[in-house]
C-alpha cells in the first residue's frame, strides 16, 4: 500500500472496514479566535460521529465514509474538501484500498467549531450521496462477504429503529392509560392501529408489520415490555428516594371492582427547593388487612426499593385500629423499627370523619344528603329521565354541568354534586312534572313525587345551599 510521509491508516484492514480513531492519543491544543484561546480534538466526538478518520501527522479529520464512497464510484455531488483530501485509489485483488498521493492538501481542524461543522457535513449532499453509495452499492462492485455483511448491518439497523417504535408506542398508551389489545380481532387494539398509523410515512415499519413472526407486538410482549418499563421508572424513584436525607411513607387499603383487597403505598420526601414531592410507588394485593401483614408489605416495599427504613421520620395513616392501634397498628410496629418515624392521623380523613360528624347532628342536613342522594339516583340509573334532564338543561338560557353522583365516602367531595343540584334547580323541577306523566311504576312514580314535593320546600333549598358552603369550605381547607 502506497502511503504519504505521514501516518494516515495503520493497515490495509482498517482502510476496507473502519477510519483511524485513536483514543488514547495526545491530541494537540492550537489557539483559535481572537482571544487565541487553546484547543483541541475530544475523541469523545468519535462516538458521536463515528465516521471520522483523523490524521496524526496534521491534526484534522476526514470523513470515512466520503473518502471511501469516492474510491469505489464517482460522486455527483461536489465533494467536501474539509472532510476529503487528495486521493487515488489503486486495486489488491478484489478489494479497493484508498491511497493518499503526497501531503495531504485539506482537512477539517477547527476544534472550537467542530460541532457545527460535523452537523453542517452530515446534512451536505455529498456525505449523504456517499452513504446512499455505500450502502446500495450492488454485489457485483464489492466482494460477496463483504456485501452480504453489510447487508445484514443494514437489516439490523432497521431492526432496531422499528422495534424502537414499538417501544414508543407502548410507553405511549401506557402513559396515557389506554387500552392496548381490542376485543376479538388483534388488529383492532389501539397499538396496532396506533402502529399501522405511524406506518403510514414509515415504509420500514411498514414492512415490519408485515412480518408473520418476530414483529413483537403480541399480548405477552406488550405485558414485557409493561413490566419493564415500570421497572424503570422504579428504579429512578427509587435513585432519588435514596438521595433524599429523610422520607415519609403513607399508605391506606380499599377494595377495587373485583372485591380485592389493594393497599397503596406512597412515599412523600422534601426537595432541595423545600418543596414536597409524593412518589407512587403502586398498589399492593393482600388477602388479609391485619397489622402484621400491611406492616410487612411496607417493610418489602422499603426493601425492594434499597431504601432503609432508618430514614423514615413520618408514618401518614387512617384512624383504622389496624392502622393506628397503639399497642400493635401498623404505626406502632414502625415505631419498634424507627422510633423517630413520627404517626399522623392522615388530615384527609381526619377532615372527612369531622365533616361526616358535623352534618349528622342537624337533622336538616341531614336529610337534604338523603334527599339529594336520591335525586341523583332518580337521574344517574335512569335513561329515560336522564334523556328528559338533559333536553330541559340544553332549553335553559344558563348553561351549567350535569349532575353527579354523590361519594358514599368522602364527605368533602360532597360539594361537587350539591353545587350540581343547585346549578340545576330549574331543570329538575321540569323534569320531575315530565317523568309523572309518563311514569307508570308506582313505586317509582313515589319517589319522583317525593324528591319533586321536597325541592318545593324552602327548607331543602336552605339546607342543601347551607351543605354546599359548608362542604366546599373544608374542600378548600
Amino acid at each position: 500500500m502506497a502511503t504519504s510521509t505521514s501516518k494516515v491508516f495503520p493497515d490495509d484492514q482498517a482502510v476496507l472496514n473502519q477510519p483511524y480513531q485513536p483514543l488514547n492519543f495526545d491530541f494537540p491544543k492550537r489557539p483559535f479566535g481572537k482571544k487565541a484561546e487553546l484547543s483541541c480534538f475530544r475523541p469523545s466526538r468519535f462516538y458521536q460521529w463515528p465516521f471520522l478518520h483523523y490524521h496524526e501527522a496534521d491534526d484534522v479529520v476526514f470523513c470515512h465514509l466520503c473518502v471511501k464512497a469516492l474510491t469505489l464510484k464517482p460522486i455527483k455531488s461536489k465533494p467536501d474538501p474539509a472532510f476529503v483530501s487528495t486521493l487515488a485509489h489503486t486495486e489488491v485483488g478484489c478489494w479497493s484500498i484508498i491511497v493518499f498521493i503526497g501531503k495531504v492538501t485539506r482537512g477539517f481542524s477547527n476544534w472550537k467549531d467542530a460541532t457545527t461543522g460535523f452537523k453542517n457535513h452530515v446534512k451536505s449532499a455529498c456525505h449523504r450521496e456517499a452513504v446512499e453509495v455505500l450502502v446500495t452499492l450492488s454485489a457485483t462492485t464489492r466482494d460477496v462477504g463483504e456485501h452480504v455483511s453489510h447487508e445484514h448491518a443494514v437489516q439490523k439497523v432497521n431492526n432496531q429503529q422499528a422495534l424502537l417504535q414499538v417501544l414508543s408506542s407502548v410507553r405511549f398508551l401506557g402513559r396515557q392509560g389506554l387500552a392496548f389489545r381490542g376485543d376479538e380481532d388483534k388488529s383492532d387494539g389501539n397499538l396496532q392501529q396506533l402502529l399501522f398509523l405511524q406506518s403510514e410515512k414509515d415504509p420500514n415499519l411498514a414492512h415490519w408489520l408485515k412480518r408473520k413472526k418476530n414483529v413483537y407486538t403480541s399480548p405477552q410482549i406488550q405485558n414485557e415490555i409493561i413490566k419493564t418499563l415500570g421497572l424503570q421508572v422504579l428504579r429512578n424513584i427509587a435513585r432519588d428516594i435514596h438521595n433524599s436525607p429523610s422520607v415519609t411513607v403513607m399508605a391506606d387499603e380499599t377494595t377495587d371492582a373485583s372485591n380485592r383487597e389493594q393497599f397503596t403505598v406512597i412515599i412523600r420526601r422534601v426537595l432541595e427547593d423545600l418543596q414536597m414531592d409524593e412518589e407512587f410507588i403502586g398498589l399492593y394485593q393482600t388477602s388479609t388487612t391485619d397489622a402484621a401483614t400491611l406492616a410487612a408489605l411496607i417493610k418489602d416495599v422499603f426493601l425492594r426499593l434499597n431504601v432503609s427504613m432508618k430514614k423514615l421520620r413520618g408514618q401518614c395513616f387512617d384512624g383504622a385500629s389496624a392502622m393506628s392501634g397503639y399497642k400493635t397498628g401498623v404505626a406502632k410496629r414502625i415505631n419498634d423499627i424507627e422510633p423517630r418515624a413520627v404517626f399522623t392521623h392522615c388530615y384527609g380523613h381526619a377532615l372527612n370523619l369531622a365533616a361526616n360528624d358535623t352534618l349528622k347532628q342537624s337533622k336538616l342536613m341531614k336529610d337534604v344528603l338523603d334527599k339529594s342522594r336520591e335525586i341523583t339516583k332518580l337521574i344517574k340509573y335512569s335513561p329515560r329521565r336522564e334523556g328528559i334532564f338533559m333536553k330541559l338543561k340544553e332549553s335553559l338560557p344558563a348553561s351549567s354541568t350535569g349532575i353527579r353522583v354523590l361519594c358514599p365516602t368522602r364527605w368533602t367531595v360532597r360539594a361537587d354534586t350539591l353545587s350540581s343540584i343547585i346549578s340545576n334547580y330549574e331543570a329538575l323541577q321540569n323534569t320531575w312534572e315530565e317523568a309523572l306523566a309518563i311514569t307508570k311504576d308506582t313505586e317509582a312514580k313515589a319517589r319522583v313525587q317525593g324528591v319533586s314535593s321536597q325541592m318545593d320546600m324552602f327548607q331543602f333549598l336552605y339546607g342543601i345551599m347551607l351543605s354546599e358552603m359548608i362542604l366546599t369550605r373544608g374542600q378548600s381547607e
